[in-house]
């Protein structure tokens, strides 16, 4: 029997009880989880470090994380960066779409592709994440120091001006990734 590699429990009502639960789950089994999306389940801070340090003590080869449309704010965002940190995953998609990273959490995520902490990570989406142009300032800087193989960088309905827009232009002329 092949074990399970997809886990698609979007549009639920997880919150952080049940994300909680998922990791005590996840760090109990050995299963070769690929794909997880936990998207529009109202998990927050709370759910999000749960699974954060459940990863963190997985061997899991994770590549695929989607946790759009929660509550996770920028703490939750630094415990996922810090897991990514100190774990092996493979992640190569994370996707944060619709929650409330704010500047801190751009911040958290710009110095983990600048540390090169995400070696594997190719596509971020980071849009309505109420960030603004020191958001953008920080992740275009980032963009401009790391070797992560990023392809994608999604930023749409943020609260991005001027200044945020020429850093991102600056860092397209300047960088060697190929986004």
């Amino acid at each position: 029997q092949t074990p399970l590699q997809n886990l698609d429990l979007s549009q639920n009502q997880i919150g952080d009880e049940g994300s909680r639960a998922l990791a005590r789950a996840l760090k109990r089994t050995q299963t070769p989880l690929q794909n997880l999306d936990l998207s529009q389940n109202q998990i927050g801070d709370e759910g999000t470090q749960a699974l954060a340090k459940a990863l963190e003590q997985t061997q899991t080869p994770l590549q695929s994380l989607n946790l759009s449309s929660n509550d996770i704010g920028s703490k939750g965002v630094e415990a996922l960066v810090q897991a990514l940190e100190r774990s092996q995953i493979p992640l190569q998609s994370l996707e944060l779409c619709s929650n409330r990273i704010g500047n801190a959490g751009a911040r958290a995520l710009a110095q983990a592709l600048e540390k090169n902490q995400t070696p594997t990570l190719q596509s971020l989406n980071l849009s309505l994440n109420q960030f603004g142009d020191y958001g953008t300032r920080v992740l275009a800087r980032a963009l401009e120091r790391t070797q992560t193989p990023l392809q994608s960088l999604i930023v749409f309905e943020n609260c991005i001006g001027d200044e945020g827009a020429r850093a991102l232009a600056q860092a397209l002329e300047r960088t060697q990734t190929p986004l």
